[in-house]
């Protein structure tokens, strides 16, 4: 799994993209939910480990940018989203 906010993504690939949650949680805390808005590409088989979030997706048009989108709710209410975007291109 890549964890960085943006990326080079092939139109025939399919990977996993997400963020770990780690170093922002508190002590304890551990993310409850995970849910991903993900743009004109395919997404699938979404996961949450308690600290890392991450989703695979697939597709794409070559120039296009993509953005994927995981909002969170942790353990004692807290509440956030990152954003990862994915510029499809040939490899």
């Amino acid at each position: 799994m890549q964890t960085s906010n943006e990326f080079v993504h092939a139109p025939l690939a399919k990977l996993d993209y997400g963020f770990d949650w780690s170093l922002w949680l508190d002590t304890g805390e551990t993310v409850a939910t995970s849910s991903w808005a993900v743009s004109g590409l395919t997404s699938s088989d979404a996961s949450n480990t308690g600290t890392v979030t991450a989703v695979f997706v697939e597709g794409g048009v070559v120039g296009q940018t993509y953005s994927l989108t995981n909002n969170i709710v942790t353990s004692v209410g807290r509440k956030d989203s990152r954003t990862i975007k994915l510029i499809c291109k040939t490899r």
